[in-house]
């Protein structure tokens, strides 16, 4: 229809003629209808139309009210071209008011009457900049459609709501029960704005969006055509008031029937109907092995009264308020990136075509006290006990099985089985835990315990549904309670005393500081076994941890006679070993320091002149002019003889060649330490981290390289 529309606009082949004699018939019915849109007579109307003009387009009491939207003219038309496409069927263009507007006019003959009547106009409409013909009745029954589905949704019957809506929609709506439903409908609809202002539609082939006022908003209503006829496919709410704003009712629906249906298979205990409700790892981790009487939750009856709903995306919030207590239930659709990937990697879109699922039901108390997880409530103390049966067994595996991400990726995968017999660890004693009490502050849950004869708080957190243990805390003088936080500062410790036991120099390398890189490993290319001490230091037990600036930390290992104070700094993201001070019988003495001056020795050494071979002179054993003996007189207190004398122009020769000494051309490779280099690729991988210099102050004129 829009089609033969459009070629019309365009120039089709139409047969002009003059509103002469011969088209009397059909210019008498489009002046009737004109007449009768003038007066607002609908029965009139109905009477000057064809049947389907009458269905999509008169079907409503309103309707008149409708066609003043369109702002169809009503000035005495004149027939100014004719097209007849058959017996039953004609085109007219006619011509209303000063302008010339031109409309073009569909006739049919009238089975009963055999008169020709209207069966559609075209309209020309400029929106936008962009000229476009509109069918009438396609207008029309667009926003008849709108206000039979405000009627439906404010006082009509379950049917008249399904009615109205597409067949999808329809669905989801139709799978809530009859109270639910009524909620849901009552809300979107709202009440009516003043009746002055009128819905506006923007159509776009078989889709359209009408724009309807209500009071502190509007309703954007989404239509589609199914079967020739407009249905509606969504709902939008949009207010001022931010608890009134709906993104999507068919989302809304959705979100309503999985925590309905949640509700009702919890308090009827089926466990069968709850799995496919939930996330895996809700009803794995806590619903399956549940007894779910221990905890009762409100069926969707008792729900009904007190419930809201919030959407957002792929999300949803079920709430359930009470006396003393608040129920929610997080509801989330799976992501796109989840669905289509097989790596679990998750999207920021949901899924529209899948359900939601319930994520997380927490109970808050009013008081502000208490926030448990229905996880937490099931599961928080079996999973503490399993994680202290592992740590008792020294089982790294079911350690990292039971542990959240974060705490398996700071201390569990760093580690080995042999790094839990670390001293450090003995703060959870081998014994089984007695609990105290539990707090439940939502996604995490803290249960207190003795463990042997301390005291100490495990800290599980919720993870989709599944509960792990997150960190141990332990009360404790000059270190971190975290368990987490001060194995984490205390690993690079114990690994950099392991490295210097098996000689690792690109690891010790990678693990210092610029400093230390500069003044003492970037001048060697294997350990210097004046670091070897330092190795049963760095294994001493940790005695404290001290914030000593922004971006350095102390590490005390052992006591104050016999230890370690390490010092690390926060450099390129890391934490890197700057100095370790080796303490014993109340003596420290700091590692880079003594490194520094052994190398520094070496390097003199090193470059101090290179003494002449003797020459015998005379039968005498001459050694470097230096050395041999000098006379100052004879027996008889003369001048010896025999011994040289020294012209000023030799003295300065001798002087300028013992001046030009080895030190100028000193390099590493000299040192008798340095054996085994580092791979060309790990040098390279070095470059831009260690500092290249020439010389060091610190050490006169030994250069550096």
């Amino acid at each position: 229809m829009l089609r033969m529309a459009t070629a019309w606009a365009v120039g089709g082949c139409l047969l002009s003629v003059g509103a002469g004699c011969s088209h009397l018939l059909e210019a008498r019915s489009i002046a009737q209808f004109t007449e009768e849109l003038g007066r607002g007579d609908l029965d009139g109307l109905k009477s000057s139309t064809s049947p389907e003009f009458e269905r999509k387009a008169l079907r409503r009491p309103d309707a008149i009210d409708d066609l003043k939207i369109l702002k169809l003219p009503t000035e005495k038309p004149t027939v100014v071209q004719v097209e007849d496409r058959s017996e039953t069927e004609k085109r007219v263009v006619v011509e209303v008011g000063e302008s010339g507007r031109k409309l073009l006019y569909k006739l049919v003959r009238d089975e009963g009457s055999g008169r020709w009547v209207v069966d559609d106009i075209y309209v020309r409409q400029k929106q936008d900049g962009v000229i476009a013909t509109r069918s009438v009745t396609q207008q029309m029954d667009l926003l008849l459609t709108a206000r039979e589905f405000l009627h439906a949704w404010r006082q009509g019957s379950r049917n008249d709501v399904l009615g109205v809506a597409t067949q999808e929609f329809g669905q989801a709506l139709g799978e809530l029960p009859p109270p639910y439903l009524e909620s849901l409908t009552r809300r979107v609809a709202g009440e009516s704005a003043e009746r002055k202002s009128q819905p506006e539609a923007t159509v776009d082939h078989d889709v359209a969006i009408v724009t309807i006022p209500r009071r502190a908003g509007k309703l954007v209503v989404t239509c589609r055509t199914e079967e020739g006829q407009w249905k509606v496919a969504d709902v939008a709410v949009e207010s001022r008031t931010p608890g009134e704003r709906l993104p999507s009712a068919r989302g809304q629906a959705a979100a309503l029937v999985a925590a309905v249906r949640f509700l009702d298979a919890y308090a009827a205990g089926d466990k069968q109907a709850l799995e496919p409700l939930c996330v895996p790892k809700l009803y794995r981790g806590s619903l399956r092995a549940a007894a779910l009487r221990e905890f009762p939750l409100p069926d969707s009856r008792a729900a009904l009264p007190g419930h809201e709903l919030r959407v957002i995306g792929g999300r949803a919030e079920f709430e359930v308020a009470g006396k003393t207590k608040i129920l929610k239930i997080g509801l989330q659709r799976p992501a796109l990136a989840e669905v289509s990937t097989a790596d679990g990697a998750v999207g920021d879109s949901a899924d529209q075509s899948e359900p939601y699922r319930v994520h997380a039901v927490t109970m808050y108390e009013l008081d502000g006290s208490q926030e448990r997880r229905l996880s937490a409530v099931f599961t928080a103390q079996p999973v503490m006990e399993i994680f202290a049966e592992a740590f008792a067994n020294r089982d790294l595996g079911l350690l990292r099985q039971v542990s959240t991400a974060d705490f398996r990726e700071r201390l569990w995968d760093r580690i080995d089985a042999a790094v839990l017999e670390d001293s450090a660890f003995d703060v959870i004693a081998n014994a089984e835990p007695r609990v105290l009490g539990q707090n439940f502050r939502g996604a995490l849950t803290e249960i207190t315990v003795t463990q042997g004869e301390r005291p100490m708080t495990y800290v599980l957190q919720d993870v989709d549904g599944e509960l792990c243990v997150d960190d141990v805390l332990v009360p404790a003088v000059g270190r971190p309670e975290s368990l987490k936080r001060t194995m984490e500062t205390l690993l690079p410790v114990r690994a950099y005393g392991e490295a210097l036991s098996r000689g690792e120099l690109e690891w010790l390398q990678r693990s210092s500081s610029d400093d230390f890189n500069r003044l003492v490993w970037g001048q060697v290319r294997q350990v210097p076994p004046a670091a070897f001490p330092a190795i049963e230091l760095l294994r001493l037990p940790l005695a404290r941890i001290e914030k000593k600036g922004e971006h350095e930390l102390l590490i005390v290992l052992g006591n104050g006679r016999r230890g370690a104070r390490v010092t690390l700094l926060e450099q390129h993201g890391r934490r890197l070993v700057d100095d370790i001070q080796l303490v014993s019988e109340d003596q420290a003495v700091g590692l880079k320091g003594r490194l520094r001056q052994e190398l520094a020795a070496r390097m003199l050494a090193e470059s101090s002149p290179r003494t002449v071979p003797p020459v015998p002179i005379d039968g005498l054993s001459a050694g470097p002019v230096h050395q041999r003996p000098i006379s100052i007189g004879g027996p008889d207190g003369g001048r010896d003889e025999l011994a040289p004398k020294a012209r000023p122009s030799e003295a300065r020769r001798t002087a300028a060649r013992a001046g030009k000494s080895r030190i100028d051309t000193l390099r590493t490779e000299d040192f008798p330490l340095d054996e085994v280099r580092p791979t060309a690729d790990r040098r390279s991988a070095r470059a831009g981290f260690l500092p290249s210099v020439s010389l060091d102050p610190e050490l006169g004129d030994v250069p550096l390289h």
